[in-house]
């Protein structure tokens, strides 16, 4: 789902993420367009960090998650999250 945080730090959540076959998959997140994210912290699981630069990024961010099992097929998804001052 959509965030909105005063925090430096949120998580992503895509956990629901499955195969319908039931097959493994595998995560991969990245962040679109605009700079600001410092580092993606377990940007290959379901539920990564995300670290944003300290107050010089406030933002609207979109950040997509592909998902991607062992025959190469792949989904994608995306969330929004706005970083924001008090």
């Amino acid at each position: 789902p959509n965030q909105v945080t005063l925090e430096r730090a949120v998580q992503l959540d895509g956990s629901k993420s499955f195969h319908p076959d039931g097959k493994a998959i595998r995560h991969s997140w990245r962040v679109i367009g605009m700079p600001g994210v410092q580092e993606i912290r377990g940007a290959d699981t379901p539920r990564p960090t995300v670290i944003f630069f300290q107050y010089a990024a406030f933002g609207e961010y979109t950040f997509e998650l592909t998902v991607t099992d062992a025959d190469g097929r792949f989904a994608t998804s995306t969330t929004k999250v706005l970083f924001a001052s008090y």
